[in-house]
This record gives structure tokens, C-alpha cells and sequence, in this order.
């Protein structure tokens, strides 16, 4: 999406300036929007908007300062953000008016720990691979709502949490998450046994209980239904018989801020006593009253295309407030 967008932006004679990080914005003559940013010799430079300004610099998933003032049951959670997803711009909106909302509100995913780029996991198909704990048990069913997933592992310390699937799912994964399973077995965080019992022994969990697991699991799948944690029939539909045996070592990190700038329909930024700020829009995760509690899956794409194409048309029509 980035490299389509851009090579047309170009194309359109759009100028693009990397290296200028914000340092203010202001508001002139009680209409339009001027953002003040460092250029890469450290000076200041201020760009006066003709019409608008629109902001789309992310969240603040990757400043475990801002996740632990606003969001501090989260802050010791590793993040899988881009490192420019640090909220400082978010905060200047602020300083010049804008209301937040929901800043609490965190979206979290299981990921391996470490090199995120290098490490596979098993949960594309949440018909096919379980949770388990260190006791070799589920505990969650794992088409739960991220919000219930992510409470489900604090309950079991965030640690020794395991994506068990057979071998059937794993070929039936796209050829790069087949390769960065591989590449998680070379990095400690993938593992593959022959057998249940081998791989119980290779993840250090008690191989009784995690034969026990699957068996039971199974099971639930041959009735439809699961008497444990009442995981949706739909996604009842396959075992896990097909030798070898994979598991992913684990733990929640931080995907998305959900919470931001208060905007209306029309994209532009408000106060906290819901007024338009003139020539201020926002696009993406800095908005934090789009995604309430949980935010789907595919959604960040969506929202960030979407609301972005709106702000840009409402802004080069400078919409009155």
C-alpha cells in the first residue's frame, strides 16, 4: 500500500521530507494549522499550511513511557511497533486543544519473543492450532476476542505459553511463514517433535497432560463442540493427528494504541468539549474514537486508507468548521 501510494504521490508532484521531526504545531489566524520541525542540520523550520494540516503519525505503541502513564497494566509488555510510533505528535495536538479519548486502551498480540522479523507463529487459522500453558493445558479459546486472549494470558504470567498444530497445518501456510517457522527452530523459539510426547519434552511441558490436551480437543471437534471454553463451532473443524507436531513459544506485546484524538465524521480533530479545531484532520492510529475496545483484524488497513482519503479530501476542500 505504502510503495503504490507514494510512487503515485510522486508522480502528482507531491514533495515528501524525511528527517524533520515535529516539534510544534500552532494554529494562525484562527483557521489554518503551521507545524514547526527540526530539519537534519538541527534547525527549526515552520511550514504554514494553506488550507490544513492533517495528522497521521501513528500511535504510541512503541513509548513504554506514554503505555505506562496511560496504560500501566501494559507497560512491562514488549511491543512489536515500529519504533516511530511514540505519540509525541499526538501529545502537541493536545497541547493546542485537541481531546483524547481512550488512551487505556491497548490491542495486543501473541508474538515469539525476539526478532519479530525471523520467528513464525501458528495462529493464521484459529481452527487449527491451540493454547496451551506450561502445564501442557489450554486455557482460552483461541477464537476469543483479543481482549479476552490478552487477560487470559496475564492470568498465566505472559511466560511458558505455548501455539501447539500439526504438520498438516504447518504446510498449509504460505511459503514465508513456512520459512520463518524454520528460521524460530534455529532461534530457539519454534520447536518439532515426532511425536506429542517429543514435543512435550523438547518445550519442557508434562507429556501426559499435553497428550491428554489434544486428545480431548480432538474430541470436541468429532462433537462440535467445546466443553472446556465454548469455542465456536465453525472453528471446530480440525484435528491435530498429522505428525510431526510444532510449537511456538509465545507472549503478549503490544500491536496497537487504541486510543487518540477525538475526531467527527468528517475527520476533523476536536476539543474536548467536542468543537472543531480549524484546519486540523487526523488518519489512523492516532484517532481514539474509531476502534472502541478491540480492533478487528485487517482493520488498521482499512481504517488508515479510508480515513485517510477522507481527511485528504475534506482538507484540500478546506471544510469550514
Amino acid at each position: 500500500y505504502t510503495e503504490t501510494l507514494y510512487r503515485e504521490a510522486l508522480i502528482r508532484g507531491v514533495e515528501f521530507v524525511f528527517g524533520h521531526p515535529v516539534e510544534s504545531l500552532a494554529i494562525r489566524n484562527d483557521k489554518t494549522c503551521s507545524v514547526s520541525a527540526k530539519n537534519v542540520k538541527g534547525e527549526s523550520e515552520t511550514w504554514e499550511a494553506r488550507k490544513a494540516v492533517i495528522l497521521c503519525s501513528g500511535g504510541f505503541g512503541a513509548n513504554k513511557e506514554l503505555i505506562a502513564q496511560y496504560a500501566p497494566r501494559y507497560k512491562d509488555l514488549n511491543s512489536d511497533n515500529e519504533l516511530g510510533s511514540t505519540g509525541e505528535v499526538l501529545l502537541l495536538a493536545q497541547k493546542i486543544g485537541a481531546g483524547l479519548t481512550g488512551m487505556d486502551r491497548i490491542s495486543c498480540l501473541p508474538r515469539p519473543p525476539g526478532n519479530l522479523h525471523s520467528q513464525g507463529y501458528l495462529h493464521l487459522d484459529l481452527s487449527r492450532f491451540l493454547y496451551i500453558n506450561g502445564n501442557g493445558k489450554r486455557f482460552v479459546s483461541e477464537d476469543a476476542l483479543r481482549p479476552q486472549i490478552t487477560q487470559a494470558f496475564f492470568e498465566q504470567g505472559n511466560r511458558n505459553i505455548f501455539e501447539i498444530a500439526d504438520d498438516a497445518t504447518v504446510n498449509g501456510y504460505q511459503m514465508d511463514i513456512q520459512r520463518d517457522l524454520w528460521r524460530g527452530i534455529e532461534n530457539g523459539t519454534v520447536f518439532r517433535g515426532k511425536t506429542l510426547e517429543d514435543l512435550a519434552e523438547k518445550i519442557a511441558v508434562p507429556a501426559s497432560s499435553l497428550a491428554e490436551t489434544v486428545s480431548r480437543y480432538n474430541h470436541y471437534v468429532e462433537q462440535k463442540e467445546d466443553l472446556e471454553f465454548g469455542k465456536s463451532q465453525v472453528n471446530l473443524s480440525h484435528k491435530l493427528e498429522i505428525a510431526p507436531f510444532w510449537a511456538v513459544r509465545v507472549e503478549m506485546m503490544v500491536h496497537e494504541t487504541l486510543g487518540g484524538l477525538i475526531v467527527d465524521p468528517l475527520c476533523r480533530v476536536l476539543t474536548e468539549d467536542g468543537l472543531p479545531i480549524k484546519g486540523l484532520y487526523a488518519a489512523g492510529s492516532i484517532i481514539g474514537n474509531l476502534h472502541g475496545d478491540n480492533r478487528l483484524g485487517g482493520n488498521g488497513i482499512s481504517s488508515a486508507i479510508t480515513l485517510g482519503k477522507l481527511a485528504g479530501q475534506q482538507a484540500a476542500a478546506g471544510t469550514k468548521a
